[in-house]
């Protein structure tokens, strides 16, 4: 007899779909680059609130995302998406990609 391996007896965890994931994370890259250039762009918006609104509200989503066991993998890859763009498009790209669209 083999040794129930699931926590207190609920159901086994499901195999992970890499599609979802990897959507998940194409999706938070593109929503968090969009926002964060488009929300810097404004004249109405200072930078403070902008970057929060960009960065936070995307990320928010994702963490109440996570607790759906319908949508958690494509959350996951949200929420993976969306700090992988925060750090290369606002972090390391976002002011070259500035200066170009003000030019």
């Amino acid at each position: 007899m083999t040794p129930d391996r699931t926590p207190s007896g609920g159901e086994p965890p499901r195999p992970v779909n890499g599609f979802l994931v990897a959507l998940g994370v194409v999706a938070g890259v593109l929503l968090s680059w969009m926002l964060t250039f488009t929300l810097l762009n404004s004249s109405a918006m200072a930078e403070g609130p902008a970057l929060t609104m960009s960065l936070g509200v995307p990320a928010l989503l994702a963490v109440i995302g996570l607790l759906v066991p319908a949508v958690r993998q494509f959350s996951a890859g949200l929420l993976l998406g969306v700090c992988i763009g925060a750090i290369v498009g606002a972090g390391v790209c976002g002011l070259l990609f500035l200066q170009l669209m003000r030019m």
